[in-house]
């Protein structure tokens, strides 16, 4: 656990129509096996309207991660994207580094 007792959250945002996200979702399986990480994961519908509709993507996870973008200095959306406790974001095949 971390220092507080309080585990990691990491929230990932995955989408069908990304090459880079199967990837994502393995490390976040990963990540699941730790006891101080809780893993969340949501489809979003960034891309659907190129094409890639996601059948399990959600408006509503779509709009929970663009609520984060300015809190995290973002300019718009990516996938496969990390959140880790609502403060920090990096690209979901990289294993995000928990405090503790």
């Amino acid at each position: 656990m971390a220092a507080d007792n309080q585990p990691v959250v990491v929230e990932l945002f995955t989408s069908q129509g990304c090459s880079s996200c199967p990837p994502a979702n393995a490390n976040l399986i990963s990540l699941s096996q730790r006891d101080d990480v809780l893993v969340l994961s949501f489809a979003v519908t960034d891309w659907d309207y190129l094409g890639w509709k996601d059948s399990f993507g959600r408006p509503e996870y779509t709009d929970r991660r663009r609520i984060y973008e300015p809190a995290l200095g973002q300019r718009g959306p990516f996938s496969p994207q990390m959140v880790v406790n609502g403060t920090t974001t990096a690209v979901g095949t990289i294993s995000p580094k928990s405090s503790g």
